[in-house]
């Protein structure tokens, strides 16, 4: 039981070693471009910048504009 143990510590300090090497943050930088809202439960800030990570550990940078949206900045009114 001691080794199963052991092993499984020493997976986990070497996974937290190849993460904090390959700078891949804990958790998901996502959170970082999203607030609570009361009627959509989560909504992107406007006018912020970040960096979304994929599975594969891609790094996509996103620009959200000033009405909270993923696309480039437009009026909303008709031209």
């Amino acid at each position: 039981m001691l080794l199963v143990i052991t092993g499984a510590f020493l997976a986990f300090a070497l996974a937290e070693g190849v993460l904090r090497v390959a700078d891949i943050p804990p958790g998901s930088e996502q959170k970082g471009a999203l607030e609570t809202h009361e009627l959509f439960g989560w909504f992107h800030v406007p006018n912020s910048d970040t960096v979304y990570w994929t599975p594969s550990v891609n790094r996509n940078p996103v620009k959200i504009n000033s009405h909270g949206l993923r696309e480039r900045e437009y009026a909303y009114e008709k031209g």
